[in-house]
């Protein structure tokens, strides 16, 4: 049983925090030396993080190149068939809180 429980806890926290999309740098901007620049994120500085929208978090790392990280969704096998677990998304916090509770609806 404990083994069930850890597999389906480690399961829901890849699902929900295993989101992440890289947008490589702008090979034509070279007006903003020392930052990332993306229509999603604006001008970012390197090593700068902030929470956008729909609480994802854009982290801009030193070769102009920015990690966007969501909350994810997962589904989990119940007895009861499987379920789809998406996090509540409070827009007011910043990441990752915005993303910590969690509703299971059935498919």
């Amino acid at each position: 049983m404990n083994t069930v429980l850890f597999c389906v806890f480690a399961t829901f926290i890849v699902g929900l925090y295993g989101d992440v999309h890289h947008l490589e740098k702008d090979p034509n901007d070279s007006d903003h030396p020392g930052y990332c620049n993306s229509s999603h994120t604006g001008l970012l500085k390197h090593g700068e993080t902030k929470t956008l929208p729909w609480c994802i978090k854009a982290e801009c790392h030193s070769d102009g190149s920015i990690d966007l990280i969501g909350c994810g969704v997962t589904s989990i096998a119940t007895p009861r068939g499987n379920k789809k677990c998406e996090p509540i998304k409070d827009s007011k916090k910043p990441y990752p809180d915005c993303c910590d509770d969690c509703i299971v609806d059935e498919y």
